[in-house]
Parts: structure tokens; C-alpha cells; sequence
């Protein structure tokens, strides 16, 4: 997909001479981090040979060095330890809950896992490490992760928080949530851009840190920016992956949330986590200090220009630009119906006359289906996708049985399944995603049968990529299953498949590079948005972001390049993601940023 070749899986099972039953996992675990730790005591790294098998992988995220780094074999193992700015120190067992030492047998595949502690010079954080059986007496590392979670000073700012319940850790601070901030306030260290969930998750994380931040939006009330997308929009993963830094989602709340619930609970939360937050705000000026090491921000509002300096500006507009994809059209002035793309579609209903319409949705992901589906159940003459690409089409249950069953374990909390999620390497989930997406195909085999019989082109990881590599590269081309595919199978949504897409439109349609002719009244181009990358040279202009080619994508390691880590340039951060992305890296973010502020870190500018 990406050119990229995936990594092996090494063979995983246990000698012939090992009775499982008798396997004292906590003890082999033991034994192996006491023989790691002598390795940092000595700071002898040159062979591994005796404590990783070869095909070996360490994930660190800010527990090494300040960055998000994956190392594959002995070699560059061996190498990122030796120039490691930080030294891990009192490693221990894990011993009691969902992370304690165990010995798994998952289709055949052996291991022992096990979540344990760590310090550095900075602060504590935790890893979870994976051991191969190597012979009847020996057991190697597979995997290991290892993550920062908290920064030494902190401990201070929680006993005071201890003192006084009422207080945070901006203490005597009146926080603003109305969109005004009080004249006296300090200039911010952190400047937001962008109140949804990324900005809004980040934004309380630095508050718990500390730091003094600030929060601007375009919209006229927190959530706005899902409040104002279509009336059918429902989030495509289940409330349990889905909570918030410091504060759940209610459990009694309906298992996938509507848009409208997912923009109140966002400005509550805003308002709970006490965040400072400038509404119905745009960015209107950025510029670079070097000097001073500061930036120089202009924001203009209904009540005029605003001015601040923060050290830190952090970009939290999205997975992508909010800039459409608007395809033109050879015959298009001529058509006369209506043309509009995804991005203005707010309901079926509202459309007149509906039930005499023909709707073509131009384009087979998510919101194409959402759209169709919403023209369907309101009742439209005819409704047709037109697909070019093949897709990935998952039931909501394979998707929960399979993928994100970790997240709904009950010995497992939140915060333990992010770092058994996440302590898996990108690359390396790139490979298991392959297996796991044609299982997921297996467990949807009736749903895929009829999409195909009605028309629909399906991937399910037969050509040698996964799931994952479309939610980790492409960002799309998959539908999580929402209530359109028995429609696609029962014919209600018909689907037209064609490479080349649409070839030009005519009065009363348009024609297909195949030649086939569709008759129309509404099209909807749901071609989705350009990459984030069109953001950031809004703010920072064109001759920056030609130097960051690879913004969003995977770098030579597997990891995101300029997402929730440096970016390259001083002082300026991108955070983004979905509701579990922003929840998990939020925090690695704003350790980095105090790391900064603090002087822990010499070496960001």
C-alpha cells in the first residue's frame, strides 16, 4: 500500500519439556527485568543476544528519549539504548490486576505477558512485555513497551491538590467557559487551536499539568463542530473505547452516541475540566520569535483583535483539512438538478419534494453510506452509490468481538487496555491486522455474501493488507455498519461500480466512464477532505509545510510523523484523532510540552 514491507511474526509455542500448568510466570518475568536492569545499571547494551529473540521489537513512547520511537532486532535495540538521554531505574512486577504476570495461548500463539513499573530521572511511567520460549529453561523478549506517565513535579502539585479538594493545579485560577477571558489573566504557555476532542482532552491534560493554557474555536458553542454535522450521524465505535481524560462517558448512555450527545457531553466537559476557552475565534496571524522562543498569535472575535505569546501552539483541527474535495465535472453547469458535496448535508428530510427524488451518493465510505441510508429511510424515489474502490465492510459485532474486545474486558480499566493496545508496534499491528481483518471477514460472512451479490466490491485482507493499514495510511475506505448494508443487500441502495468513476453529467444525470447512464435529481459527492497537512500550511504557510512531506503519514519506524510528538519546528504541536487516539495521546503531548516548560527537556529548541 505504502510500499512498506511488513515485519514476520515469529513462530510463538512452547518447548515439548514444559508443562504450561506449571509455568510460574511471575517468577520468569522477574528473572528477566532483574537481568534488564543490570543491563542499565552497567549500561551494557552492546549484546542482547541473552535477552531478546531475534525478531524482537522495543516500542518506547517518552520513557527513553522525548519522542514516540519502535526499534526491530538486537542491533537497533541495542543502539537507541546506548544513546538514550534517560536510564530506567527500580523496575517492577506489575503483580495484581489485568496487567499482572500470565501465560497466554491465543490460537496457538505463546507467550508470557506481563505489565510492570519504571523510573527515570524525569518521572514513572509503566511498559507491558511479551516473553517467547526459547528452550525448556529460557524465555526471551518478544516485545516490550514502554511509556512516561507522569513528570516528577507533579507529585507536589497533587498534595496540594490534596490540601484543598476544591483546588487544581492553577491554583486561585477562575477558569472561563462562556467564551471571554478575564483581562488579568496571564499570557497562556499553550495555545489551542481547535475546542473539539482532541483540543479539548489535550487542553485538560495540560491544565492537570500545570500549564497554563488557552483555548480557541471557530464555532459559537463547544460541540458545535459535531453539532452542526447530519441529523443520522452516529459515532462508529462503542462508548467503552471512547471516555475521556479524568472523566467517563455516563454508563447508562446508549452504547454508539449520536452526534448530538457526543457535541453536550464536549461542552460539558469543557466547562468541568475548567478549561479557559475563546469561542467564535479564529487564528488570524502566526509568527515566529526566534529570539525570544515565543510565538506571536492574533485571533480576531465579535468583540475585536486579541494578542497573546504563548512558548507552545498546538494544532487540533482534525484528522484532515476542513477543506472538501469538490471534484468538477465535464457537463456539469448542464445538469439540472442539485450538486452538493457531504460536507452540506444536514438531513433527507430537508430536502423538498424527497419522495420524488432520485439521489446518486457519489463515493462508498462512511458518510456515503450515511447518507444514503438517511435518504432511504426518508423515503426517496431512488437512492445509488457509486463506488470506485473497493472497501473494508465490518459489522458492528465482528468489530467489538475481534478488535475491540480489549477495551470491554472487565479485569481490564481503561487506562491498562490503552497500554496493552498500544504497546503493540504500529508495523507489527500492520501484519496481525491481516490475519484478524480475514477473521472478521469469516465472523460477516453471510452480511459480505450479500454486499457482493448486490454489487459491492470488498476487501478482507486477502491481497496481503488489513484493516488496519487503511485506518493507520488511507484514513478511509471502510464502513463500520450502521444500518446500510441490509439495505445495499435488499436492493433499497444500489451500488454502480466504476473504476473510472464519473465520466460527465447530462441534463437529466450523469454517465459513467463504463457508459452506463444514471439518472438523477440530488447528487452528493461524498469525496471526503483533503489531508491535515492543508491546515497547517494555513497557519505556518507553503515554504513550511514543503518541508514536512510525510505530515501524518508513517515514518521509517511505523510511527505518525508530526502527530502528538515533534514536529520539526519549534514550539508548534499537532494533536489529533479519534476519541480513543485523543484520550491516549493527549497525555504523551502534554508531558512533552512541560517537559519543556519545566526544563527537563534542554534540548527541544
Amino acid at each position: 500500500m505504502d510500499g512498506t514491507p511488513l515485519p514476520s511474526i515469529p513462530t510463538l509455542t512452547l518447548h515439548s519439556g514444559i508443562n504450561r500448568d506449571k509455568i510460574d510466570a511471575e517468577k520468569i518475568v522477574g528473572t528477566w527485568l532483574s537481568q534488564l536492569q543490570d543491563l542499565f545499571i552497567r549500561n551494557s547494551f552492546d549484546n542482547l543476544s541473552d535477552l531478546f529473540i531475534e525478531d524482537c521489537w522495543w516500542r518506547d513512547i517518552l520513557g527513553l528519549t522525548w519522542d514516540f520511537r519502535s526499534k526491530y532486532g538486537q542491533a537497533e535495540i541495542s543502539k537507541y539504548l546506548l544513546s538514550a538521554a534517560c536510564h530506567f531505574g527500580n523496575l517492577q512486577i506489575i503483580k495484581l490486576g489485568g496487567l499482572k504476570p500470565i501465560f497466554l495461548d491465543i490460537a496457538g500463539m505463546m507467550w508470557i505477558q506481563s505489565g510492570f513499573t519504571f523510573k527515570n530521572q524525569h518521572g514513572e511511567g509503566r511498559g507491558l512485555l511479551k516473553l517467547a520460549n526459547v528452550d525448556e529453561h529460557t524465555w526471551k523478549a518478544w516485545t516490550i513497551f514502554t511509556q512516561l506517565e507522569s513528570l516528577d513535579y507533579q507529585k507536589e502539585l497533587e498534595a496540594r491538590r490534596m490540601r484543598n479538594p476544591a483546588a487544581t493545579a492553577r491554583l486561585n485560577h477562575s477558569p472561563s467557559t462562556n467564551g471571554h477571558v478575564s483581562s488579568n489573566q496571564e499570557n497562556p504557555q499553550v495555545l489551542i487551536v481547535g475546542a473539539a476532542q482532541a483540543g479539548l482532552a489535550l487542553g485538560a491534560r495540560l491544565e492537570h499539568l500545570g500549564l497554563r493554557t488557552l483555548l480557541i474555536d471557530k464555532h459559537p458553542r463547544l460541540g458545535d463542530s459535531w453539532r452542526t454535522r447530519y441529523e443520522s450521524l452516529t459515532l462508529n465505535t462503542p462508548t467503552y473505547t471512547d471516555h475521556y481524560p479524568f472523566l467517563k462517558l455516563p454508563g447508562n448512555w446508549p452504547r454508539w452516541l449520536g452526534k448530538d450527545q457526543v457535541a453536550n457531553f464536549l461542552e460539558h466537559y469543557g466547562q468541568l475540566m475548567g478549561l479557559d476557552i475563546l469561542l467564535n475565534t479564529k487564528l488570524t496571524k502566526l509568527g515566529y520569535d526566534k529570539s525570544k522562543q515565543i510565538y506571536r498569535v492574533q485571533v480576531e472575535s465579535q468583540e475585536g483583535t486579541k494578542e497573546f505569546s504563548p512558548r507552545h501552539v498546538v494544532l487540533a483541527t482534525g484528522s484532515f483539512s476542513d477543506e472538501p474535495i469538490i471534484p468538477e465535472f465535464a457537463g456539469q453547469e448542464s445538469f439540472k438538478g442539485e450538486i452538493y458535496h457531504s460536507v452540506e448535508h444536514r438531513s433527507a428530510r430537508q430536502v423538498p419534494d424527497v419522495r420524488h427524488k432520485r439521489v446518486v451518493v457519489v463515493g462508498a465510505g462512511p458518510s456515503a453510506h450515511d447518507i444514503a441510508q438517511d435518504f432511504t429511510s426518508s423515503g426517496a424515489k431512488e437512492v445509488s452509490m457509486i463506488q470506485q474502490h473497493p472497501i473494508f465492510s465490518i459489522s458492528v459485532e465482528s468489530m467489538e468481538a475481534l478488535q475491540l474486545a480489549l477495551w470491554n474486558m472487565p479485569e481490564l480499566s481503561t487506562e491498562d487496555a490503552d497500554l496493552v493496545g498500544n504497546a503493540i508496534p504500529l508495523s507489527l499491528i500492520r501484519t496481525m491486522s491481516i490475519g484478524l481483518t480475514q477473521a472478521m471477514a469469516a465472523f460477516d460472512k453471510a452480511m459480505l455474501d450479500g454486499l457482493r451479490a448486490a454489487g459491492l466490491a470488498i476487501l478482507t485482507g486477502e491481497d496481503g493488507y488489513g484493516l488496519a493499514d487503511h485506518q493507520l495510511i488511507k484514513g478511509g475506505r471502510f464502513y463500520i455498519d450502521q444500518g446500510a448494508n441490509q439495505m445495499i443487500i435488499d436492493g433499497r441502495i444500489k451500488i454502480h461500480r466504476c473504476e473510472e468513476g464519473i465520466k460527465e453529467f447530462t441534463e437529466n444525470g450523469l454517465t459513467l466512464a463504463d457508459g452506463k447512464n444514471l439518472e438523477a435529481d440530488v447528487v452528493v459527492l461524498a469525496t471526503g477532505y483533503h489531508r491535515n497537512i492543508r491546515s497547517v500550511e494555513q497557519v505556518l504557510g507553503r515554504e513550511v509545510t514543503e518541508k514536512m512531506p510525510n505530515f501524518g503519514l508513517l515514518d521509517e519506524e511505523g510511527e505518525r510523523d508530526g502527530w502528538w510528538r515533534p514536529t520539526g519546528i519549534p514550539g508548534f504541536w499537532y494533536m489529533t484523532g479519534s476519541f480513543m487516539w485523543s484520550r491516549q495521546f493527549s497525555a504523551p503531548l502534554a508531558l512533552q510540552i512541560a517537559a519543556v516548560e519545566k526544563g527537563l527537556n534542554k534540548t527541544y529548541f
